[in-house]
């Protein structure tokens, strides 16, 4: 019982988050000197959000050390190393009790520290013209294979540039010139094995456009379908003739319609490549559609608004195989808006009318795409309000995403981040077990 108590003194303190705590605090405390804060590297309202005050500092180092002293009883001293599964962590060690409820992780954390967990979307423009940049893209890929170049926990997905109706996006937006490629199976959706077999049973005559098998919705860079054919070139099979290459607007479109599905793993480097021979909305000024899909375009941060209302990410970035001159379609009348976007999010760009080696870009891109520019991580497991979070030894706040699989962490400057947190699944066990005689 006496455990059981300390457990329940020692849980996470909420006002650091804005949220009132579930635990009283002593009646009365004595004014310490201030201790040693930290400063969050996100916008004021956040700093304002998880930057401590200084008695509710000494009130958050007591129910730490409570709660040290108690794990400690559950298991830390028998704790087991284990290796980081990078498909789905950013931890650089990672150790847990004998039962598992109880984990301790070491991140390196903070803006310019790289993680595994990386995902990279391929918004590809599917007209007729494209097919020529498409494979030198595929062959650049397949090229760089034995170098590795990619994250550990790196993964990929490809889609297409066509939107939807602005009234409804589950429609084809009515400026699409052939209205079956609303069956395509990138339009609003990632393409995977399943879409391309349903494709190739509805529209036998078209069968041809996707002749491989494909693979999951997201893959790593290696990986091959069940005919031994890259996921990726099997993936970006696709041309028709669309007459709207409206990618930014394709992508917040995706967005909207996975609600509160997230789109990308917790913790993760968001990366978004654009691969086209025009800007958005790649249609003319004459065209009836055209100033209604400029006004509807998305900016690169508002991109990063709808990712961040389902998923804590440790970076966004929007990058660009694009045109730096009209060299394919006219797109003068449009702006280099890939180039914004890109320019805006600190993406890479490499130009289509010059360029006939993608693989140096894509080289770049591996490494760079990797790279947090925010204090987040990605956890091991979902963590319940059990936890200790620590930089290079010190305490610091801390605030969960929704799935409790990241939580961002208050620093200013890149350090270590030592996590010791009970798993979110296993808190109830452990309270039965402390109760117990």
């Amino acid at each position: 019982m006496m455990l059981w108590m300390l457990l329940s003194a020692c849980s996470f303190d909420y006002s650091l988050i804005g949220l009132s705590s579930p635990v009283q605090e002593p009646a009365q405390t004595p004014a310490p000197a201030p201790a040693k804060q930290q400063t969050v590297i996100v916008d004021p309202a956040a700093t304002a959000r998880l930057t401590p005050r200084p008695r509710e500092e000494l009130v958050r180092q007591r129910r730490e050390q409570d709660l040290v002293t108690v794990l400690g009883d559950l298991g830390l001293p028998r704790m087991v190393a284990e290796v980081p599964d990078p498909t789905t962590s950013s931890a650089t060690e990672a150790w847990a009790d004998p039962t598992g409820a109880v984990r301790r992780e070491v991140f390196a954390a903070g803006q310019g520290s790289r993680t595994p967990v990386s995902d990279f979307l391929f918004v590809i423009d599917n007209s007729a013209s494209m097919r020529r940049i498409i494979d030198q893209v595929t062959a650049a890929f397949d090229t760089l294979q034995q170098e590795e170049v990619f994250p550990a926990g790196a993964r990929l997905a490809v889609m297409t540039t066509m939107p939807g109706d602005l009234r409804d996006p589950r429609q084809l937006h009515p400026g699409v010139l052939l209205q079956r490629a609303a069956w395509e199976p990138g339009f609003l959706r990632l393409v995977d094995r399943e879409g391309i077999r349903v494709w190739r049973e509805d529209w036998p005559d078209r069968a041809d456009q996707f002749p491989f098998l494909g693979c999951g919705p997201w893959f790593a860079p290696d990986a091959r379908g069940a005919d031994n054919v890259p996921c990726l070139r099997a993936h970006t099979r696709m041309t028709t003739s669309v007459s709207v290459e409206a990618g930014l607007t394709a992508v917040g479109q995706l967005l909207d319609l996975q609600g509160d599905r997230p789109l990308f793993r917790p913790g993760a480097a968001v990366n978004v490549i654009i691969v086209s021979n025009t800007h958005d909305p790649g249609i003319r000024a004459s065209s009836e559609w055209f100033k209604e899909l400029t006004e509807a375009r998305p900016s690169a941060l508002e991109l990063r608004m709808k990712v961040e209302e389902t998923q804590q990410v440790a970076s966004f970035r929007i990058h660009g195989i694009v045109p730096a001159s009209n060299c394919g379609e006219t797109w003068s009348h449009i702006g280099p808006s890939y180039v914004q976007a890109s320019q805006a999010s600190g993406g890479q760009l490499t130009d289509v009318c010059t360029t006939t080696d993608y693989a140096a870009f894509i080289r770049r891109l591996a490494q760079e795409g990797a790279v947090a520019t925010e204090p987040v991580i990605a956890l091991g497991a979902p963590t319940s309000d059990h936890a200790v979070v620590r930089t290079d030894g010190l305490p610091v706040a801390w605030r969960a995403s929704f799935d409790r699989r990241s939580i961002r962490v208050a620093m200013s400057t890149p350090a270590e981040v030592e996590v010791t947190y009970l798993r979110q699944d296993a808190a109830g066990w452990y309270g039965q077990r402390l109760q117990e005689p």
